[in-house]
């Protein structure tokens, strides 16, 4: 039997797995997170000039901790753009967090529990602002592999400001049917 195979060999037709382009995951957390801090823009009712903060800080924030990845280029000088970002960023949600309970009265609350309040408010604030580095600076880096730096930018603020909208949105219709109750 050294003779030539009566079947002629398969091919194997193995299809290969599509793989998106976007980390989904990653880009979802980020729009989580973005959405929060729209929900937190809007439902205590914090002055309308805290929506212009975000709106500078979200595109300085994104642009410093999206870098691009190229041998050849000399890496941007672009952590002063990140730590103003991040600093609008915190400020806006902290001025914003403040206004959570303003309506209460402080005759019943004792100095320690309003300086403790206010500690884990602006904790909260920094905290947030953490994740959506950490989220945005993941994403980035994945989409950077599969993307130019301009389509990765795209993608990371069309979900940063999305978020944000859609937030603000479901804030401002908590807030309606609130004091409309």
């Amino acid at each position: 039997m050294t003779g030539p195979n009566p079947k002629p060999a398969r091919r194997a037709n193995r299809r290969r797995a599509i793989q998106s382009s976007v980390p989904w995951p990653l880009v979802s957390g980020l729009f989580l997170i973005y959405l929060l801090v729209g929900l937190l823009l809007s439902a205590p009712a914090p002055p309308f000039w805290t929506w212009i903060i975000i709106a500078i800080a979200i595109p300085l924030f994104t642009v410093g901790l999206t870098r691009p990845i190229d041998p050849n280029q000399l890496p941007k000088r672009t952590g002063l753009t990140t730590y103003l970002g991040g600093f609008l960023l915190a400020i806006a949600l902290s001025i914003a967090l403040n206004y959570v309970g303003s309506e209460q009265s402080f005759d019943d609350t004792g100095f320690f529990v309003a300086v403790l309040m206010l500690g884990v408010l602006t904790l909260l604030a920094v905290g947030l602002c953490i994740a959506a580095a950490i989220f945005s600076t993941l994403a980035g880096e994945r989409l950077l592999q599969t993307m130019t730096y301009k389509s990765s930018l795209s993608v990371l603020l069309g979900t940063a400001f999305g978020g944000i909208c859609i937030g603000g949105l479901i804030g401002l219709i908590a807030l309606t049917v609130a004091t409309s109750a």
